[in-house]
């Protein structure tokens, strides 16, 4: 298999990737999720209000709305079937960063932030692509990225040693 996923993400402005079997297989589900937003992570791709792709409030409102969806469906008065799948898409996304003053001009502008994005989707699109079908291509547990710098302690450790 190749790895039409990422090679998907890097060239496509807009595409969506589904997870099925939900209610299956939720073990397998979360180990697909998490094993794509930590790519995502490392690819600096974060949700459209700009918070990182592994955010724990993002995560935990998917997985929240998974395992209460019928519970919140019987509130509102209306039978539905088990969320078995879910998507996400990808696009490219324009944020407003509010007004800035431009020194040189002496004036305001309006400043707008062009960034590539992804958010959730209970309703799959037709054209998304099947994440299990090449979920291969992607570790199944990642480390954490690791600090940009080291600090050295030895003269610290050596100081107070006894």
């Amino acid at each position: 298999m190749t790895n039409q996923v990422k090679q998907l993400l890097d060239t496509s402005s807009r595409c969506a990737i589904s997870f099925s079997n939900i209610d299956s297989f939720p073990l397998k589900f979360q180990e697909h999720l998490w094993s794509l937003l930590c790519y995502l992570r490392d690819k600096d791709i974060k949700w459209t209000n700009g918070e990182l792709a592994t955010s724990d409030s993002m995560v935990s409102t998917i997985l929240y709305t998974i395992e209460n969806y019928q519970l919140i469906a019987h509130r509102l008065g209306t039978v539905t079937p088990a969320l078995t799948e879910i998507a996400l898409q990808f696009e490219t996304t324009e944020r407003y960063n509010g007004k800035k003053w431009d020194e040189e001009e002496e004036d305001f502008y309006e400043d707008y932030e062009t960034f590539y994005a992804f958010t959730w989707l209970r309703e799959v699109p037709e054209d998304a692509v099947p994440f299990e079908d090449y979920a291969t291509d992607f570790p199944k547990f990642y480390l954490p990225a690791e600090p940009e710098e080291k600090l050295d302690l030895s003269a610290l450790t050596m100081k107070f040693k006894r």
